[in-house]
């Protein structure tokens, strides 16, 4: 049996008790227990199966207390080998990022106490979208419109971005009191499984088009290359990722492009620093499915940022 402060593990029946504080197991213990179910269970390449179920596992047993579980929260190997990836992606685009931040904070505003939320956490995140918001007005106004307030308003963006990841992996991903229809108006998806998925991998690629349409912004318009009259994604995917390199010279390979971005719609825009403009920007991209399995790689593509 193994004991920290603030719980124990019972390999024996395979069960994670959490301790009355409900600050969580200790990471390393919780890893080293999911080593065992995997040994015990005959899965001696552990290496791939612990990096893809660790994330899940340690919020299901209450890690860092990423949600309000109850006293309690058993889980086995079948559990492990049936329970998705959850993730939740933010939109690039000025206006498609603002509209995400409202979303997710009015909605936790109204569910705090069902979900489990700080209050603590819904002061600070409230208080910094109000000063995104109000700077994202002046830099979107063509009057007022300058540098500096382009500065102002991305400088307010890092702060509500910890926020709203600190919201997503500690309060909402696998918070089991969030129905599936809160969890859609949330944006959170359910990627991967070991189990088998009837969406098989795309054998598709997606034709991008980088297109200028504002200072330091390329917004991102992509096609099927099987159907390259429609701007919607194919069925079953949940989003076009972009490997993208900026400056120097045209990449060899997709190893060489370090950067990534995950564009959930056509014409969702990507934003860069101020000191990005005029160099140029290549990039590869691929189809993500919702079960987490992706396509090839496309062709190189490559745009000058505005």
């Amino acid at each position: 049996m193994l004991t920290t402060s603030t719980g124990k593990f019972v390999p024996e029946t395979k069960k994670v008790y959490r301790g009355p504080n409900k600050t969580g197991i200790n990471r390393k213990r919780c890893l080293g227990y999911i080593k065992y179910i995997c040994l015990t269970n005959g899965l001696r390449k552990t290496g791939k199966f612990i990096k893809f179920i660790t994330k899940p596992v340690l919020a299901l047993s209450g890690y860092n207390n990423s949600h309000h579980l109850g006293s309690r929260k058993e889980f086995s190997l079948q559990t492990l080998k049936q329970k998705s990836m959850e993730t939740y992606n933010i939109p690039t685009g000025l206006t498609l990022r603002l509209e995400f931040s409202r979303n997710a904070v009015d909605r936790c505003i109204t569910n705090a106490t069902a979900w489990g939320i700080p209050e603590t956490l819904i002061g600070t995140i409230t208080t910094r979208l109000a000063s995104y918001e109000r700077k994202h007005s002046v830099a979107a106004n063509t009057a007022t419109r300058s540098q500096t307030a382009i500065a102002d308003r991305d400088g307010d963006w890092v702060p509500l971005l910890e926020s709203l990841d600190e919201l997503y992996t500690q309060h909402l991903l696998y918070n089991s009191d969030l129905s599936a229809a809160e969890k859609v108006a949330l944006h959170i998806n359910q990627l991967g499984g070991t189990g088998a998925s009837p969406t098989p991998a795309r054998d598709t690629t997606p034709i991008v088009s980088l297109v200028a349409e504002e200072i330091s912004v390329l917004h991102v318009v992509y096609a099927d290359s099987a159907n390259q009259t429609s701007h919607s994604k194919p069925a079953g995917v949940a989003f076009c990722e972009l490997w993208a390199k900026i400056d120097g010279a045209a990449p060899a390979s997709p190893a060489d492009c370090t950067l990534r971005y995950n564009i959930s719609r056509t014409h969702e825009g990507i934003v860069f620093e101020p000191g990005a403009r005029g160099k140029t920007v290549y990039g590869y991209a691929r189809w993500v499915n919702k079960n987490g399995k992706t396509g090839p790689l496309s062709s190189v593509f490559s745009a000058i940022i505005p």
